[in-house]
């Protein structure tokens, strides 16, 4: 027997797709070589967090003969000494990521991940995010398309573990996460959830972009339903 078609069955495409990508890795700015974020937390590629250096050693750094070029695969000793060499350096407001170059700063490791890397790995975490998402807010997949990406974007800025209306530091004390924007978005008040996605952490291009696509949601088009 033929397969029933029921054109009535709506298919949303995937969350995950390539304008996310492309959108998160514009915000977070491909750096290759490792560098420290204002916080101190050792980052390298689109915000890839490195706690330490056995974490450091799993990414495929390559030898960086030259800025945007990429050679032979890094040895593990290298990418751990790299590590050990940002660990050491200060951090703060006034060091953007380009501070750590190391084509200016002849004391750090030219080694770095190469972009199409960057986004293959982007794309993984993204997924593994989206899945972590669900599991905070119910009817997650039902919520509007731009309220999904802003979550999505800042969940993977911000973290799994902090990412919540309230969460456990390094010295297990409670803090507060986000709960004015968990339970605007839980209750469907986007334009209440529009003021309380701002973020000390990231620019005000990317501040005025949550804002704009939680509001987005209010006035919906086609493929936001």
């Amino acid at each position: 027997m033929p397969e029933k078609n029921d054109q009535n069955t709506k298919v949303k495409k995937p969350l995950v797709d390539n304008e996310m990508v492309d959108q998160v890795i514009g915000h977070e700015e491909h750096i290759p070589y490792m560098y420290k974020d204002t916080k101190g937390n050792v980052t390298a590629g689109a915000g890839f967090l490195i706690r330490d250096a056995k974490d450091a050693a799993r990414y495929p750094f390559r030898a960086m003969p030259e800025n945007d070029q990429y050679g032979r695969n890094a040895t593990r000793t290298e990418i751990e000494d790299a590590y050990g060499k940002v660990s050491k350096k200060p951090f703060g407001q006034n060091y953007g990521a380009k501070t750590f170059s190391p084509f200016t700063d002849e004391t750090l490791s030219r080694i770095g991940l190469d972009p199409s890397y960057g986004r293959v790995e982007a794309e993984r975490k993204l997924e593994l995010e989206e899945q972590n998402l669900k599991s905070k807010f119910p009817g997650f997949d039902q919520k509007p398309r731009s309220v999904q990406k802003v979550l999505l974007d800042m969940q993977y800025n911000i973290g799994d573990r902090k990412f919540r209306p309230s969460y456990r530091d390094e010295k297990g004390q409670e803090r507060a996460g986000w709960p004015a924007l968990f339970r605007a978005v839980d209750e469907g008040d986007y334009k209440k959830a529009a003021d309380e996605v701002q973020s000390r952490d990231v620019n005000d291009k990317r501040n005025q972009w949550r804002k704009d696509m939680m509001l987005k949601a209010l006035t919906p088009d086609k493929e936001d339903q």
